[in-house]
């Protein structure tokens, strides 16, 4: 169901409400689930659509903007992402291309 209609659901909550409350909302799910094989298909189908998708641009937008910065909404913003990204490291290593966190 993830797999076929996620993506689905996903991108029109996107549509309907702002991407990035989105994403914080899932990555707060996705970070208490203890089942890691679940956690690690969910991350990274949700890394495909950060990635790809119009509807996460401004996210995506956003995300370039962290570079090293230490604190701040951008900052809390990758560090939400980058615990629940941890489940995927694949998916982690293009977060962290995508913000330019690179340490």
């Amino acid at each position: 169901l993830l797999e076929r209609r996620g993506t689905v659901v996903v991108r029109q909550l996107a549509l309907h409400m702002d991407s990035e409350r989105v994403f914080m909302a899932l990555a707060a799910l996705i970070a208490g689930v203890e089942e890691e094989d679940f956690a690690s298909v969910l991350v990274g189908t949700m890394n495909v659509m950060l990635l790809t998708c119009p509807e996460f641009y401004s996210l995506r937008a956003t995300l370039r903007q962290v570079g090293d910065l230490p604190s701040g909404p951008r900052a809390q913003l990758f560090s939400a992402l980058y615990r629940s990204w941890a489940h995927a490291p694949s998916a982690l290593l293009g977060l962290c291309l995508l913000a330019g966190c690179y340490q």
